[in-house]
């Protein structure tokens, strides 16, 4: 279970907590911190998902790219540096954030 300190809209620490997953009030807030490892050509940390992001990119017969794992551990921007990199251009889609996309899928589709 994880633990959050909340903090008031000026950064000031409240006396309150709140566990990972609850709703907070209108009035609380908890921190996030990002941070990226670059090296001195400002080039990202390579990970693993990098290489098999290339892979799929290069693939004969390309498939959907459905990207699985733990939260919080960086898939999302793996994604929009290598999109950045590797596209002109690029449209997001998070179904969980444009709940009004969910149903896209709802009835299949057929590809011509």
């Amino acid at each position: 279970m994880e633990y959050w300190d909340l903090y008031d809209y000026k950064g000031k620490k409240k006396d309150k907590i709140a566990i990972r997953g609850t709703k907070l009030n209108n009035d609380d807030f908890h921190l996030v911190i990002n941070a990226w490892i670059v090296n001195d050509n400002g080039e990202f940390l390579k990970r693993k998902i990098d290489k098999y992001l290339i892979e799929w990119k290069n693939s004969p017969d390309k498939k959907p790219l459905i990207v699985k794992g733990a939260r919080q551990i960086g898939k999302t921007e793996s994604i929009r540096n290598f999109a950045k990199n590797n596209y002109k251009s690029v449209i997001e889609i998070n179904f969980v954030l444009q709940k009004q996309f969910k149903d896209i899928f709802d009835d299949g589709f057929e590809v011509d």
